[in-house]
């Protein structure tokens, strides 16, 4: 019965094993230098970086924080490290991509800032 018991609880608790081990709940990195994501300038450090299920990616670490929105990108070549990815602009990093081995790269969508211009005149 012991047995029985002990088998019980493994099987019930292999599918929430098998749901965290699918996907990423949070990456935990050293980046050694300045970036920008979300608009945001952070400094070099550790940071925690996660995702929820509708694309959202969050940036936390060194008492600052950010979300911004990623889209799913091309599928990564078999055995592509899990890490991010950067692209240089005017001499600042920029966050661009989450990559996460065995899935597709996450693209994180550009930042626009949209001006409007408004002219008043009287008549």
């Amino acid at each position: 019965m012991k047995l029985f018991h002990a088998l019980l609880v493994i099987g019930s608790a292999l599918p929430a094993l098998l749901s965290a081990a699918s996907g990423y709940d949070s990456l935990y990195v050293h980046v050694p230098f300045q970036f920008v994501a979300a608009g945001q300038s952070f400094s070099p450090g550790d940071y925690r970086v996660s995702r929820a299920d509708n694309g959202v990616i969050f940036i936390q670490g060194n008492g600052k924080a950010a979300a911004t929105i990623s889209v799913p990108g091309a599928l990564a070549k078999p055995g592509a490290p899990t890490g991010l990815k950067f692209s240089k602009d005017g001499g600042r990093e920029h966050l661009v991509g989450v990559q996460v081995e065995g899935e597709a790269t996450r693209t994180i969508v550009p930042r626009t800032e949209e001006v409007k211009k408004v002219v008043l005149s009287s008549r």
